[in-house]
């Protein structure tokens, strides 16, 4: 990959400058993304409306400072446990470990010092991806073993295919499809981020990273997410309790307010869910392969954007956002965070997390742009 020259977002003690890298889509939409090595995070998301104007959408920080201040996780790479662990325990090979209970009474998105704390290096870079590592040595954050963990952005005109080139491979009776837009130019094609995560270990230790940006799809139009509409091809999800800790159990949705396999407002969604938060859905069983599937679909109505998450994970946490503080207005983005069963290590007959030596960890989000007709 070619070198490039990035401006400096920020300076950290001991870290030096924090520079802003920027990518854009080579097919000429017009959609930019911009990341920064400070927790391998998202900074700025930008993709086209019906009318072909770009406009953001993910919520952002204006400074550095700002994001390392902060307590929404704001486009940052989050582990090594993405949600939250019960009682920040678990036992692996008869040894038993206690983590952070920073969520109390849970662990929750791998501790005060998570990789979304961290600085990666920058080991890749070219005109529309980037490429960062970061090496999380034995016992960082109670956990055990190194690892070497690694993730790819990459921002392209339909720069991934489905299976089959299929652009909505759910089964049917939950494939809820939107018609094709009658009146967009032929040219538009879909516009595709693609998150890769990778990553080894030289002794056995539990992973699950997610990507944790908000959206609003309004493009800064609207301060909150109530007119966006939104479905999970889900039909079971994992509940929890009054503190939002994981019961252990897989649930079916019919019936509950987490239902989302047809598409609701989320104006109307969010007060009725549990906690006002939203709900961690089974996207498979452990005995299912781990394929890239059609997991949601989000889509903003005035604007014409539409973002259809593709995801080989085990689960997907859908976060409302009715928690989130300023300078957030309240659900002013939500979260679709393509995770593995947060107390895996507690449960690994809903979901095993735990990586070995000689193992890949491996796992790809895609979240495609595309328009529809007014």
């Amino acid at each position: 990959m070619r070198e490039r020259t990035n401006e400096s977002f920020g300076v950290l003690p001991g870290d030096g400058a924090i520079p802003l890298i920027r990518l854009s889509d080579g097919g000429g939409s017009g959609a930019t993304l911009a990341v920064m090595p400070y927790g391998a995070a998202m900074v700025d998301l930008r993709v086209p409306d019906r009318e072909g104007h770009p406009g953001p959408v993910i919520l952002r920080y204006d400074t550095l400072d700002e994001y390392v201040q902060g307590t929404i996780y704001s486009g940052a790479i989050v582990g090594r446990i993405a949600g939250r662990l019960t009682g920040g325990r678990f036992v692996l090979d008869g040894r038993e470990y206690r983590l952070e209970r920073n969520n109390p009474p849970n662990h929750l998105h791998g501790g005060n010092g998570g990789f979304y704390r961290r600085v990666w290096t920058v080991t890749g870079q070219s005109d529309d991806s980037v490429t960062m590592h970061y090496h999380s040595p034995a016992g960082e954050e109670g956990y055990p073993g190194s690892i070497d963990v690694e993730v790819e952005y990459r921002l392209g005109s339909a720069a991934w295919l489905p299976p089959g080139h299929d652009p909505a491979p759910v089964p049917a009776s939950e494939k809820v499809t939107a018609p094709a837009p009658a009146s967009a130019p032929a040219s538009a094609a879909p516009v595709d981020l693609i998150i890769r995560t990778r990553a080894r270990t030289d002794a056995p230790t539990p992973l699950s990273t997610t990507s944790h940006a908000h959206f609003n799809l309004s493009g800064g139009g609207e301060q909150n997410v109530d007119s966006h509409r939104l479905a999970v091809y889900a039909d079971h999800y994992t509940p929890t309790d009054d503190t939002m800790t994981l019961l252990g159990r897989v649930e079916p949705v019919e019936g509950t307010a987490a239902d989302l396999r047809k598409p609701r407002l989320l104006g109307e969604v969010i007060p009725a869910l549990h906690q006002r938060h939203g709900d961690n859905y089974l996207l498979r069983d452990v005995s299912r392969e781990a394929a890239i599937r059609h997991v949601a679909r989000a889509e903003h109505p005035a604007s014409g954007r539409v973002m259809d998450t593709f995801t080989d994970a085990s689960c997907l946490q859908f976060f409302g956002g009715d928690g989130l503080t300023a300078p957030f207005a309240r659900r002013a983005g939500f979260c679709l965070e393509c995770q593995g069963y947060p107390d895996g290590p507690n449960h690994p007959e809903i979901d095993d997390i735990i990586l070995r030596p000689g193992e890949l960890y491996s796992q790809t989000i895609v979240y495609r742009f595309r328009v529809t007709a007014s």
